[in-house]
């Protein structure tokens, strides 16, 4: 009777799963069918679309991501066939399929498993729990079948993972603040960030916590006691005072501001050189403005979520507001880059590509999402890097293309970039940075542990020592290597450590 007892429970708990994994299964299956639908009628709309029932009511994003939410209950089968059947004979099922997961990325399995995950579902909820007898459970599902079954569960969860999650981060990125900007770079001491002219002489002295490049004359500094946003000009005056909760550069005359007085909520705005707001956008900013337009996501009736700008809630949908702060582009992608060269680089889901300001899709990106990750346009060239696995870690190798996605320096580089001034900072394979021409050679060669971007004829570059310098396009060192990029952290009394 015990046993009978322990079998009943074991299965009302998994017809539990088996009720959850049915639904998710056929959902994520409606889902995929729906974005191939729904992504078209968002093009064919265009800007038309941030008003229409798709932009208030579907959000395909937002289905993978409840999809993906649920995704760890098919992974109950596997744990009761754990539990009854213990681990050996599932183990040679599960190493052959990590390495396929692995190895060879055979997304296309994602599809038979969804039907198989939907024909268990049903053939549990079949059973009658009052007219079970002890070892009913492995009449249904035989030790081979769940043998073969529990390994395809997990698989079907890391494959869902694979797809719909935030790319990993790799070793490409923007530049720091450190670059020139209106002749002055922002430096520190060690003790506090400033800002230097191109003699190496500090023109706003090491006092700040935190400090960002100057832009439309103003520069964002953090102050050290409490940990608040202002602005400052070139001569160190400052003109709009500390009273946010974190703030970036300006652009295009608007600068993205954290609540006065209410730190770390995500209801951020712009505000004017005079420190007035003049746009809060309904659609949640998420960048600065550039060629006119500005990241957003789709706004949410609770703002006390916490992070910056830039952080909170990463994930999208991703679309794009005017100046005006009207949704241009409906949040409808998962991920997106700010407008460069009158286009930026959208992740929708399927694919990547590059939209226009009306949101048309221009250049479709050949390669294949699952295994790519592209960077930022600049000066017609994008940096993209083919994913590559080594044990448990991503090992990205860069190239760059063209905005059509054809390659024209080929991947082989750990660390890159974006061209700019004609040239780009690359990592080679021992980690030593240096800087290549259009034509994938060296013109710089590389032996400094960090490099940035060209501005204004010169790039920061940091020595085997930690030590940051600048250099004009020759190599020579203009400002010889004395200051630190780090951001300053401190320990728990406030003492700063690096």
């Amino acid at each position: 009777m015990k046993k009978i007892i322990s079998d009943k429970i074991i299965l009302a708990f998994a017809k539990l799963y088996a009720l959850g994994s049915l639904v998710i299964s056929v959902g994520y299956l409606v889902t995929i069918v729906l974005l191939f639908f729904l992504e078209r009628v968002a093009h064919k709309l265009g800007p038309a679309a941030a008003d229409s029932p798709y932009a208030l009511i579907v959000q395909p994003a937002i289905l993978i991501y409840i999809c993906e939410a649920f995704w760890m209950v098919p992974t109950g089968f596997a744990f009761l066939a754990f539990v009854l059947k213990g681990i050996k004979p599932i183990l040679p099922g599960l190493l052959i399929l990590y390495w396929l997961l692995n190895f060879n990325r055979v997304t296309v399995l994602l599809f038979p498993l969804l039907i198989t995950i939907a024909f268990l579902s049903i053939q549990m909820l079949r059973t009658d729990l009052d007219s079970l007898k002890s070892g009913d459970f492995f009449r249904l599902f035989p030790p081979k079948l769940l043998t073969l079954l529990a390994p395809l569960m997990l698989l079907a969860g890391c494959l869902s993972v694979q797809m719909f999650t935030n790319e990993p981060t790799f070793d490409y990125s923007n530049d720091l603040d450190c670059q020139f900007h209106e002749g002055l770079a922002c430096v520190s001491n060690g003790h506090g960030f400033g800002f230097i002219d191109k003699t190496g002489t500090f023109v706003v002295k090491p006092q700040f916590y935190q400090a960002k490049r100057f832009s439309d004359g103003l520069a964002a500094v953090e102050k050290f006691d409490t940990y608040e946003f202002g602005f400052i000009d070139h001569k160190s005056n400052l003109v709009i005072p500390f009273i946010y909760s974190d703030a970036l550069s300006f652009s295009e005359g608007l600068a993205l501001v954290g609540p006065v007085n209410a730190p770390h909520r995500a209801d951020y705005f712009y505000i004017n050189k005079h420190g007035d707001c003049v746009l809060r956008p309904k659609a949640r900013p998420k960048s600065s403005f550039h060629e006119g337009y500005a990241l957003c996501i789709k706004s949410t009736e609770n703002p006390n979520l916490y992070g910056n700008p830039e952080d909170v809630e990463p994930r999208g949908p991703w679309g794009f507001i005017n100046r005006a702060g009207e949704v241009t582009i409906a949040p409808r992608y998962r991920d997106a880059r700010a407008f460069s060269e009158g286009l930026s680089l959208v992740d929708n889901v399927s694919r990547h590509a590059f939209i226009d300001k009306r949101g048309i899709e221009k250049y479709v990106l050949p390669w294949r999402r699952e295994t790519t990750v592209w960077g930022d346009l600049h000066e017609g060239l994008v940096p993209v890097a083919k994913k590559e696995t080594d044990d448990y870690y991503e090992k990205p190798t860069w190239g760059f293309a063209d905005r059509t996605g054809k390659v024209v320096i080929q991947p082989k580089f750990q660390t890159v970039r974006p061209f700019s001034e004609g040239m780009a900072a690359v990592g080679t394979q021992g980690e030593s940075m240096g800087f290549i021409g259009r034509d994938g050679k060296f013109k710089i060669e590389p032996h400094f542990t960090y490099a940035g971007s060209f501005s204004e004829g010169l790039a920061c570059v940091v020595d085997k020592n930690g030590f940051c310098g600048y250099i004009d396009t020759r190599g020579n060192y203009v400002i010889q290597p004395q200051f630190y990029i780090n951001e300053i952290t401190t320990d728990e009394n406030k003492d700063i450590t690096w």
